[in-house]
């Protein structure tokens, strides 16, 4: 719930003695996160930060600037992260620092661009436009790993250089993706064990006007099952993704109690018996073919001649 908060700072002997040890902060409220900023003479802000990790595996990257005279004067200039590579230098990657109402946004004293997608790898940092400082940029290499969320910020020091520093955000993904292959091969094998021969079963057992309709019922089931996952996963309505795993396995459970029950009171009928019959042997061997049966199936209008 929005709140004013009372923030105690404790600092450093090597701090400016312009920072003040506390200052008030309020935040609103929602489910929502942020990067509490603290600049100029110990003022405190409050920028949303970005929780969700990007669809694609790709890491995310903002640019803060938190002295607005700074923000001003790198106006339409270009911040540039060329990726370093051992073999060669990859696409530049620009994140425009101007402040538009589509590129960045003001926040008081704080200006932030959108968060962009990039590759994991290292990059160096540069900046490239109409800036006229009194000493050149200090940027430092960055690194990113698949899914992290980082925020680069930018600022002056007291001798007018621009300096950096990087606050993750989101930590980068530490569980390999390749460990979703031996669940993904026992599911395969679950699927197939069990839809074709329930398929075959609906085919087997079904009277015959109605094969193609038991068929749709089982096929049917399966579309309502994954109805029900999207919307649960969708719709959110369980808060957290471990209970909602946690849901699907009890129904599972569930489920695979009440094909007890069917199968113990089961009892096999086929319908049509005929077209399950079986392949029987002849009871006695075909009588060999005799002469004039031999000549009746020659063509009469060919001669031994042709």
């Amino acid at each position: 719930t929005p709140h004013l908060w009372n923030v105690a700072m404790h600092t450093s002997p090597d701090c400016p003695d312009t920072v003040k040890r506390a200052a008030n902060l309020t935040l609103p409220g929602g489910n929502n996160s942020y990067d509490v900023i603290v600049y100029g003479s110990g003022r405190l802000a409050a920028v949303p930060a970005a929780t969700e990790k990007n669809r694609k595996g790709l890491s995310l990257i903002r640019v803060m600037l938190t002295n607005p005279k700074l923000a001003d004067r790198l106006l339409d200039d270009k911040l540039i992260l060329r990726k370093i590579s051992r073999v060669k230098e990859g696409i530049d990657f620009a994140l425009n620092l101007t402040a538009s109402p589509k590129s960045s946004v003001a926040k008081g004293d704080i200006r932030f661009t959108d968060y962009q997608p990039v590759h994991s790898g290292f990059y160096s940092v540069q900046l490239v436009g109409n800036y006229t400082g009194r000493g050149e940029p200090e940027l430092p290499n960055v690194g990113f790993s698949n899914g992290q969320i980082i925020s680069l910020v930018l600022y002056e020091d007291s001798d007018g250089k621009i300096r950096s520093f990087l606050i993750e955000e989101v930590r980068a993904n530490s569980v390999s993706m390749m460990w979703q292959v031996p669940q993904y091969v026992l599911i395969s094998i679950a699927e197939v064990l069990f839809s074709i021969s329930g398929l075959a079963l609906s085919y087997a057992e079904a009277p015959a006007s109605m094969k193609s309709l038991v068929q749709a019922l089982w096929l049917m089931c399966v579309a309502i099952g994954n109805v029900v996952v999207m919307v649960v996963s969708e719709v959110r309505i369980i808060p957290y993704q471990s209970y909602e795993f946690l849901m699907f396995a009890l129904l599972m459970l569930l489920n695979v109690f009440v094909f007890i029950l069917l199968a113990m009171r089961y009892q096999p009928f086929s319908a049509d018996p005929d077209s399950e019959l079986p392949m029987v042997p002849p009871t006695s061997k075909p009588a060999p073919l005799t002469e004039q049966d031999d000549k009746s199936n020659v063509n009469s209008g060919y001669t031994a001649e042709d």
